[in-house]
């Protein structure tokens, strides 16, 4: 393999190349084209691909992040919930709660899920 080339480098290609080939020859895209009156292999058509191919680039850093977003957002509300500040207040909550309350949620652990479900 030639110096700075990876593996992830050889597999993006190949992804490029199919998404290429699926774009370039889909049939379902033929109303989109005759409606813009774009034809098969015409320099307009190209660019309709180079569009699509840029759209589907985008869509997929746009995913990436909000994966990590979601992934960064998950560990934060887990390191709340699992804080001695949070423990406090639920307990403060719980023992301010009249006997008939504490009854209706069963458990605190019932209230804590509850609370966890709200976000």
């Amino acid at each position: 393999m030639p110096e700075g080339l990876t593996q992830e480098d050889i597999d993006e290609d190949i992804r490029k190349a199919a998404l290429i080939e699926s774009i370039y020859h889909n049939p379902n895209v033929d109303d989109n084209l005759n409606n813009l009156n774009i034809y098969r292999g015409s320099e307009e058509h190209k660019i309709f691909v180079k569009n699509a191919i840029k759209a589907y680039d985008i869509e997929r850093v746009f995913n990436k992040q909000a994966k990590e977003a979601q992934k960064n957002l998950d560990a934060k509300i887990n390191e709340v919930y699992s804080s001695d500040e949070f423990t406090n207040m639920v307990d403060e909550y719980w023992g301010n709660l009249s006997d008939t309350e504490r009854e209706s949620w069963g458990t605190q652990t019932n209230l804590i899920n509850e609370i966890r479900n709200i976000q």
